[in-house]
């Protein structure tokens, strides 16, 4: 069974001398001009803020840059001279450079060693083709000295105008011009049945 409460205002609504239950409360007069102001205020705080930075930092900016016009001014004339002098060392060395490279150089010309690698154990054989006595001894001696090896000295079965050296070989040309310049013979010719390697021919042109 259900439990029963007395009467009261709400069983009644037609009776009820006030609103009663949850409504919703009548807005304030004047409600929007106050919203309004709020956000005008906020936006002119905002702006205030904003303009006071714009200020700090065009304050920073202007020390900066005096900064930079007074003593900053010393240290970029210093970069700059020294910018200026590096520059022109190079161009002084180039030029220099360039000045010697241009300049004619002195060269020695290279002399040919006379002294050629020859072997003078090659055998060398001195035959005189003149009437004049002596003339093979004394073109030994003069080799010999020299250090040639000298196996045969004698007289020619013919007479020559003009003395002359032949090898047998082409291993022996070297030796054999070797020994024709060392006597002064200008003919040098090979003859593959010499009687020895290099075979000396004096004739009357032999100056002993």
């Amino acid at each position: 069974m259900a439990e029963s409460f007395p009467p009261d205002e709400f069983d009644n609504p037609d009776l009820a001398t006030h609103r009663v239950g949850a409504h919703r409360r009548r807005p304030l007069p004047g409600r929007r001009w106050i919203i309004f102001g709020s956000c005008v205020a906020v936006a002119a705080i905002i702006a205030g803020v904003g303009f006071l930075l714009l200020n700090l930092v065009a304050q920073g900016n202007q020390f900066i840059d005096d900064g930079i016009g007074t003593g900053g001014s010393a240290s970029a004339e210093a970069r700059q001279s020294s910018t200026v002098a590096a520059v022109s060392g190079s161009l002084s060395a180039s030029a220099s450079s360039s000045s010697s490279s241009a300049a004619p150089q002195s060269s020695t010309p290279v002399t040919p060693s006379s002294s050629a690698a020859v072997d003078k154990t090659t055998a060398v054989t001195v035959l005189n083709a003149t009437s004049t006595t002596g003339l093979a001894a004394s073109a030994r001696t003069t080799l010999s000295a020299a250090g040639w090896t000298v196996v045969t000295t004698g007289n020619a079965n013919i007479r020559a105008s003009q003395s002359s050296v032949i090898y047998a070989s082409s291993a022996d040309r070297a030796a054999a011009r070797a020994v024709a310049k060392k006597l002064g013979i200008d003919t040098v010719t090979r003859q593959s049945d010499a009687s020895t390697a290099i075979v000396v021919t004096l004739g009357a042109d032999f100056a002993g």
